[in-house]
């Protein structure tokens, strides 16, 4: 029964592609002779082409639940985790500018401009020079022990509270900065054995289960896997919300007219205060304007669909690097503490193994006295 609704699905598989692709050239070559409410049309392309991925999703139930499974259940070494632990407290660390967020705090609170939904808590929030260097200290302090390691969790769920008030406060004031996923990530690695490995708090573990007579390292689980996987997602999130209102408020006139270049024209005047201009003026080009547009388009709301399928998610961090590459080539935005977010898409074990096996192409082996409880904790350690 399995092997014949497998088939069936199999069947399903090409024709259902072929639907969605037919749709959307459609939709592009009739989009070409709407003259009037093209935003209308824009819109009803949309929900007519997600409404047809979800169709697809439920006939191919058993695949898709097949991929979800795989995605969610799959095991890693805890090596992925650290390093991901280990990128994140660089970047909060990173983002944490006392010279800039203490001025912050002196502006008078008429000023404070907050985002939606937060009026409530601004209104009751102590904002002062002292509460906001402390706590920029503190979350640079807890930054660094979550690096190494050191008390891993309690690192993590520090830095995310004060992190929360120091990074947050610079908000308020009508200008906001992107790096919250930063804190996203803390309150992941908050509730995720992170220091397993490459830590402070790894090698302690290991000599508790060197006095049981456990030498060997942790080994490749599910609990390490789980966190990055939602870290992915969160990735994804971070791009296709921006890329979906890209569409519903601009509809295709955001690719296919002169938008690209009003939006740089913008960004180049307000921003960058008509200091900088990229040494190949793209916006003098509308053809490479629009297909720029369109790549940004396919690549912010196709990530978090690509993380399912781990062959793709290379494809989806290389198509990144050029996004962000392009996007700092023509509008100085690196968004770089995302981009080396993408430690969390790969698994680094087989690459740490071949480059082991580069510099040490003999079998090393190491003899100890089992007996000898300084020896295993060496070992173990």
């Amino acid at each position: 029964m399995d092997r014949q609704h497998r088939g069936n699905e199999d069947r399903l598989t090409i024709p259902t592609k072929v639907v969605v692709l037919g749709t959307a050239i459609g939709s592009l070559i009739s989009y070409g002779h709407v003259s009037q409410a093209k935003l209308a049309f824009s819109h009803r392309v949309t929900i007519v082409i997600a409404a047809e991925l979800v169709v697809f999703a439920v006939l191919l139930r058993r695949r898709t639940s097949r991929l979800l499974r795989t995605f969610f259940t799959s095991a890693t070494h805890p090596l992925n985790l650290a390093l991901f632990r280990i990128v994140v407290f660089c970047g909060v660390f990173s983002q944490v500018r006392l010279a800039t967020i203490i001025p912050f705090s002196r502006i008078p609170a008429g000023l404070r401009v907050a985002p939606w939904g937060m009026g409530t808590i601004l209104n009751h929030l102590p904002i002062n020079q002292r509460w906001v260097a402390t706590a920029g200290v503190l979350v640079l302090i807890f930054s660094v022990t979550g690096l190494l390691g050191l008390f891993s969790r309690t690192s993590a769920l520090l830095c995310l509270i004060f992190g929360l008030y120091a990074l947050g406060i610079p908000q308020f004031y009508g200008k906001v900065d992107h790096y919250n996923h930063l804190l996203w990530f803390a309150a992941l690695l908050a509730v995720s054995p992170s220091g397993a490995f490459l830590a402070v708090d790894a090698i302690f573990a290991a000599r508790r289960r060197a006095d049981q007579g456990i030498t060997e390292p942790p080994r490749p689980s599910r609990e390490y896997a789980l966190p990055l996987r939602f870290a992915t997602l969160l990735i994804g999130i971070i791009y296709f919300f921006p890329g979906f209102w890209k569409l519903w408020d601009g509809g295709f006139d955001w690719v296919f007219t002169d938008n690209l270049q009003k939006q740089l024209h913008l960004f180049w005047t307000w921003s960058l205060n008509c200091t900088w201009l990229p040494s190949f003026r793209i916006d003098r080009h509308p053809f490479l304007c629009s297909l720029g547009a369109a790549g940004a388009l396919m690549f912010e709301l196709s990530f978090i669909f690509l993380m399912f399928s781990r062959r793709l998610r290379k494809l989806a961090a290389l198509a990144g690097v050029v996004f962000h590459g392009l996007t700092y080539r023509f509008m100085r935005i690196s968004f770089s503490s995302l981009q080396w977010s993408y430690v969390a898409l790969f698994d680094w074990r087989p690459v740490c193994r071949t480059v082991g096996h580069w510099l040490y192409p003999k079998d090393m082996f190491f003899l100890f006295d089992g007996d000898c409880r300084r020896c295993c904790r060496t070992v173990a350690s």
